[in-house]
């Protein structure tokens, strides 16, 4: 399952070189002599519904390599999709026959217009994209459900609910924009996240001064280890000032729900933020950061970050070079740091 998700997002299967048939299915016929589809060198019979005559299911044994939904069918010998390599069963509400079910296990890319036509539109429908997360919308009764489910300990089904909706919103997230990263449904609340990597030896002193703190976060506070080395990292955006050695990389996240919490969580993250600078902390720069009060008075992520804070310019000469080849057309370049880096 987990396999799956991960072939659509990360590409992560080998490539398989596309096979033309050497005969027509037209060309293909059954022989009531011999009982067979012949010629039996390159044909086989192959039932699909909607074959009317013995001849209509005698089709070549070598078929096209399958690069569309349509092109993937239901064998019902074996009782499984063809093409097990490139298609998969994948049952999807409205489907009416086993065939329809039968799915590109990995979709083909879009083409680059229409992927910046995807994302112009997330921009455009997501106004706050990258700085509030998932959009509040005006589902109410959503949002209620939720907090009471939440309430009464129906945290689990829940969760259940998400990860079997998550091969769908891959999928198709990954058809429409080639980026399976970005789910375009998901429980309709905000979801701030703020990361730092902070020295392991001083992970439980940063623990211990946020536990001090009168927080409201709504989930754990979590970190994990990492080992840096300088000397053979070769990425282009390695912060500056992260040495090599034992690093823990600790995350805080909340869910705000309109009516039900408050935004404490803003002024919670800005603490934070200064208990991981005194250690020597180095931001996630793919999470919130920077936090500091904007022109109206809230408290939001992407204020308190001057130039070169990050990166030297050394550095960002290197990553626009790179990025220069491999996203000529400036597609993914959006969203906070691609403007501090562009």
């Amino acid at each position: 399952h987990n396999k799956d998700i991960l072939a659509v997002v990360q590409k992560d299967r080998p490539p398989v070189t596309p096979v033309s048939p050497s005969i027509s299915d037209s060309a293909c016929t059954w022989s009531w002599w011999n009982w067979q589809c012949e010629p039996p060198e390159l044909c086989s019979y192959q039932y699909r519904v909607g074959d009317w005559t013995t001849s209509d299911s005698c089709r070549a044994a070598v078929q096209p390599t399958p690069t569309s939904d349509d092109q993937c069918t239901w064998d019902y010998l074996s009782f499984s999709c063809r093409h097990p390599e490139h298609c998969s069963y994948q049952f999807q509400l409205g489907d009416l026959t086993l065939e329809e079910s039968c799915r590109l296990t990995i979709p083909p890319p879009p083409s680059a217009d229409a992927m910046a036509e995807a994302y112009r539109r997330l921009l455009i429908e997501n106004e706050l994209l990258g700085v509030n997360g998932v959009p509040i919308g005006d589902d109410r009764l959503q949002q209620d459900a939720i907090c009471l489910a939440s309430r009464v300990g129906l945290e689990t089904i829940l969760v259940d609910q998400v990860m079997q909706e998550i091969p769908r919103l891959v999928r198709d997230a990954s058809e429409r924009t080639m980026d399976g990263f970005f789910v375009g449904e998901t429980i309709p609340l905000p979801t701030p996240l703020i990361g730092y990597l902070v020295p392991a030896d001083k992970l439980f002193a940063v623990l211990d001064a946020i536990a001090k703190l009168d927080y409201a976060l709504s989930s754990p506070i979590e970190w994990r280890y990492v080992t840096f080395n300088n000397d053979d990292d070769d990425a282009v955006l390695h912060p500056g000032n992260l040495r090599s050695g034992e690093w823990a990389a600790v995350e805080c996240v909340s869910i705000e729900i309109p009516g039900w919490t408050p935004d404490e969580w803003r002024q919670n993250f800005l603490d934070f933020e200064q208990t991981f600078k005194d250690a020597g902390g180095v931001p996630h720069v793919g999470k919130y950061f920077g936090m500091g009060v904007d022109d109206t008075g809230l408290i939001q992520p992407f204020q308190n970050v001057e130039a070169g804070s990050l990166y030297e310019e050394s550095q960002i000469m290197d990553f626009r070079t790179y990025a220069g080849k491999v996203d000529p057309n400036g597609l993914f370049r959006s969203g906070f740091m691609a403007d501090h880096i562009f």
